[in-house]
């Protein structure tokens, strides 16, 4: 038979080589094909029975009505292992039997316990399950044991030990092999179906073997009595194992364990598909009972009117899941109603009528929908890439937050409007109708979104030159070689605007992106060279920025610099000591959002009190760093176009929207207030509002190594809401007292270094600055140095005291360290200007300023060299925003205020920049090593020359 076998499957194959693709109605069973390519092979009607597909090349296979699963010969195998099971279950009851009739009282007393405590076993593994059920009874047992064997010591009755001991061995017994009973005895009732005659007999004879055959102490004891209830035992334990397997097999959870076993068993023997490559076949009618498709590839299958799905082995596929077996086999989304969240990755799902389903949150990634009705649906945050909608009628569907790409495809949708958003906005009835009124044309909702998954979007805040817009379209369609074209210019206002270019899908975008920007910037540089007396009126409105900043120079001075002329007075601290008292330190030990964190708090009241400590802590919340790593890529992708950063690489997401970067926001707020009114934790807040008034300044300082701890917007604690002048410093976690070094030089030096312009305006940055020279105030300005020069300025023997830069920057994903471009050509990290950095702190560095991106990384590795105060932005920052900062903190400390305060004001300021830049609060982020102090010099130091 097998040699037959063989030559069957070897012909099979010969046919397949020699262009045969027709084996319909063939009888296929038994034969070995793992591992071939039969793709396109049309095995229709045929019968597949214990065929073995192991790692086949089968996509577009066609397995339409074959008869799949085990062999007929192992039908009467498995009847024959009911009889055996039955024959097990009636020599187990002649051992419980023999226990009940014995004359022994301590014999009969342990037969009726263990009796007792199977019936037990029996009636909870059947309502549920055997996991529960056995942790119950050998509960039981335990309790049982701990009061016999009190009593028997408290009588003295030996007797009652002897007596327990049986119990619990002949309980672990029966058990033990009622549970195997249970496990074994579900195969042959899943594949024969009706096996209680095989079992009964089984349990009958086995019952009678031992009274009449065998010999030793339970057969020469038993008699007819006894063999009575052993034939009643074992028939009534059989019939509770089939009654219970039954109940696994219909899908009960409480007997999953049962019905896994079952399937997988059978599927080991039945048709195996194992590892095969079936994507794109079809399945429509077929018997697939006690088929293997574990690890099987089975995307874009067709799977109409195919049986017993749920007697399939599919390991950890989403198939696994009867309601999508439901939804696939019917076709019906009436029988599937849970599909929000549902996995439909690459399912086929081709002419399915989704009417008003709620596909929220739905993984539809890779899947067929062409031509199915979606009208009235609800895809909020569907997630779409690579998923085909030709032909799709889309009348009326919510796209909220809909995650489509330049993949995703929208051939022929027909839709005469959409929804943008789930519910309306508050107060209103409005839910963004698109069009807002009126119906789209045909193939108008095509080339709205597919328009926008091969286009990439250029935002010009202070309008665009067109001379310079032609000429370098010019230039990049003579590069790239391909049908780029202008497709559409949109005046927003205000000198906005979007510029929107058709380019072709296979064109890296973000690399195009880069370079149509710098090419636009070169060429605009050279029309501007052309008209400097135009520009001269331009530059005469950045007058103002320039008179905000002569009342500065007192500030910076006290920032830095304390009299010169004797070098025996004390340097001078940056914040008067009333503010520096007030202060708490949160120290976050060792542990993560997935962890949790102890953390210490010490609260300082003031400079005479010591300080009040106390431990806390908070739970694990994983879903912060989903949550931000959500918001934060939806960020970059909206500000990608207009801020200081340079990205390696970035994902082209379309159909961003303000709504939906503010969803991920709120998510991402409602998450971490919620986290820090965790128990432990707001007992923080409540001993600050015991000791401080809520008008006072406080220094909340966060002292963390962790990466996702310092990225969290801490200036949405609910307590800051109370304490309006309170903020929050980072730290890491050494947090020192600091001694000034004496100065050797009678003035406040600002070395301003600014970096690489490409598509970004660092001149007002400059303007800035510049307005503060006097003459006690010196303001050095390097525009796009090379690493030397830098270097060399830096050791400068006269020393800085602010060093500030403006440019593109960027950090490493872990915030680890972090990178500035000097110019074009150069990049530079702080690592390679440690040594230089360390003789500017030694003269004096006290404060640095990066007011560019993405500054995380750059600000870790500034303050392992103990720079007291370092400002950075944690995320891309818009060109406009790092302007309005320094302006806004230029201005604050004007005013006469602390740095701290001054560094708040400015931050909060820029609220009034959200309606254009959203969270442009959130970026600015302080980071303190040192808590400085007044220290006198030594006595004998000279005074100054």
């Amino acid at each position: 038979m097998n040699n037959s076998r063989q030559k069957q499957a070897q012909q099979i194959l010969e046919l397949y080589a020699a262009g045969e693709r027709n084996f319909q109605s063939l009888n296929l069973s038994a034969l070995v094909l793992a591992g071939q390519d039969l793709s396109n092979a049309d095995f229709s009607g045929a019968n597949i029975r214990g065929t073995n597909f192991t790692g086949a090349q089968l996509t577009h296979a066609r397995f339409c009505n074959v008869q799949a699963g085990l062999l007929p010969r192992w039908r009467p195998v498995l009847q024959l292992m009911a009889f055996f099971l039955g024959l097990l279950a009636g020599f187990l009851s002649t051992q419980i039997a023999v226990a009940v009739i014995s004359a022994d009282w301590i014999h009969r007393l342990a037969g009726l316990v263990s009796l007792a405590l199977l019936t037990l076993f029996c009636k909870i593994s059947k309502a549920l399950g055997l996991l529960k059920a056995a942790v119950v009874v050998a509960a039981l047992l335990c309790v049982l044991g701990i009061l016999v064997g009190c009593l028997s010591v408290g009588l003295d009755q030996q007797d009652l030990g002897y007596t327990m001991l049986e119990v619990a061995q002949m309980t672990v017994l029966v058990v033990a092999v009622t549970t195997t009973l249970y496990l074994a005895i579900s195969i042959p009732q899943m594949v024969v179906g009706n096996i209680r005659p095989f079992a009964t007999i089984g349990a009958t004879m086995g019952a009678l073997a031992v009274a009449l055959l065998a010999s030793g102490y339970i057969a020469e004891n038993i008699g007819f009595a006894g063999t009575v209830l052993a034939i009643a035992i074992g028939n009534t334990l059989i019939q509770h194992c089939i009654s219970l397997a039954k109940q696994a097999i219909t899908g009960d959870p409480n007997h999953a364990l049962i019905r896994t076993f079952a399937v997988t068993m059978a599927a080991h023997i039945g048709t195996r598909f194992y590892n095969a490559n079936l994507t794109s076949a079809h399945f429509s009618q077929a018997q697939l009972a006690h088929t293997d498709l574990r690890s099987a590839q089975l995307d874009h299958i067709r799977w109409d009117g195919a049986n017993a799905l749920g007697l399939v082995c599919w390991g950890h596929h989403p198939m696994a899941n009867p309601s999508l077996q439901s939804l696939l086999v019917t076709r019906c989304t009436q029988q599937a109603r849970h599909l929000a969240g549902m996995n439909l990755a690459h399912a086929d799902l081709s002419g399915v009528d989704f009417r008003q389903a709620n596909l929220k949150g739905t993984n539809l990634i890779g899947a067929n929908l062409s031509e199915a009705n979606l009208t009235d649906s609800n895809l909020t945050l569907l997630q779409a890439f690579g998923t085909d909608f030709t032909r799709a009628q889309m009348t009326g569907a919510c796209i909220e937050g809909w995650s489509i790409n330049d993949t995703t495809r929208l051939e022929a949708v027909d839709c005469a409007y959409i929804y943008r958003l789930e519910q309306p906005v508050a107060g209103t009835e409005d839910r963004q109708r698109l069009p807002s009124s009126g119906e789209f044309e045909a193939n108008d909702f095509t080339r709205l979104f597919q328009a926008v998954l091969n286009t990439v979007d250029f935002i010009f805040r202070q309008g665009v030159d067109r001379e310079a817009l032609s000429a370098t379209l010019k230039t990049v369609q003579d590069s790239y070689n391909s049908a780029i074209h202008l497709q559409a210019i949109e005046d927003r206002g205000d000198g906005f605007l979007k510029v929107a270019l058709g380019v072709p899908a296979e064109i890296d975008k973000a690399t195009f992106h880069q370079n149509f920007k710098q090419i636009y910037q070169t060429n605009l540089a050279q029309i501007e060279s052309q008209y400097q007396a135009q520009l001269q009126a331009t530059r005469q409105q950045l007058a103002h920025y320039q008179q905000t900043t002569t009342a500065l120079t007192t500030i910076l001075k006290q920032l830095t610099e304390s009299p010169r002329s004797v070098v025996s007075e004390p340097c001078e601290p940056i914040d008067d000591s009333a503010i520096s008292a007030r202060s708490v330190i949160l120290t976050f030990w060792d542990g993560s959002l997935e962890q949790g964190f102890p953390i210490t708090a010490d609260i300082r009241v003031d400079s005479q009190s010591a300080p009040f400590k106390f431990h806390a802590s908070l739970p694990p919340a994983p879903e912060l760093a989903v949550n931000y790593q959500q918001w934060q890529s939806l960020y970059r992708q909206v500000f990608s176009t207009c801020s200081r950063i340079q990205f390696d690489s970035l994902d082209e997401t379309t159909n961003v929207s303000r709504q939906e970067l503010e969803i991920l926001a709120n998510r991402l707020a409602v998450n971490l207030q919620t986290w820090l009114q965790s128990a432990n934790f707001r007992l923080i807040a409540d001993k600050l509002r015991e000791k401080f008034l809520p008008d006072q300044t406080i220094r909340v300082i966060v002292q963390t190594e962790d990466i996702w701890l310092r990225r969290l917007p801490w200036h949405l604690w609910h307590f800051l809401d109370d304490y309006p002048n309170a903020d929050v410093t980072l730290s890491g976690m050494t947090l020192e007292t600091a001694i000034c070094a004496p100065r050797l030089r009678s003035h406040t030096r600002v070395l301003a270094v600014m970096g690489s312009s490409v598509g970004i305006d660092v001149d007002v940055d400059q303007q800035l600055l510049q307005g503060l020279n006097a003459s006690n105030v010196e303001v050095v300005c390097l525009s796009e140095p090379n690493r030397q020069q830098f270097h060399e300025a830096l050791w400068d023997q006269q020393g800085w005291d602010v060093l500030y830069f403006s440019g593109h920057s960027y950090s490493q994903v872990d915030g680890q360290s972090g990178t500035m471009q000097l110019n074009s050509l150069e990049k530079i990290s702080v690592e390679d200007l440690q040594v230089a950095l360390k003789k500017a702190v030694n003269l004096g560095l006290q404060l640095v300023i990066l007011n560019s991106c993405d500054g995380l990384g750059l600000a870790k590795a500034l303050c392992k060299l103990k720079i007291p105060q370092v400002v950075v932005m944690k995320e891309p920052v818009p060109d406009q925003v790092a302007q309005r900062f320094l302006d806004y903190f230029l201005q604050a400390l004007g005013k006469d205020t602390n740095f701290y305060t001054a560094f708040h004001d400015a931050r909060q300021q820029l609220s009034g920049l959200e309606d254009k830049y959203p969270f442009a609060s959130w970026l600015p982020t302080l980071f303190q090593t040192a808590t400085t102090v007044s220290l006198p010099m030594n006595q004998s130091q000279k005074t100054l020359p």
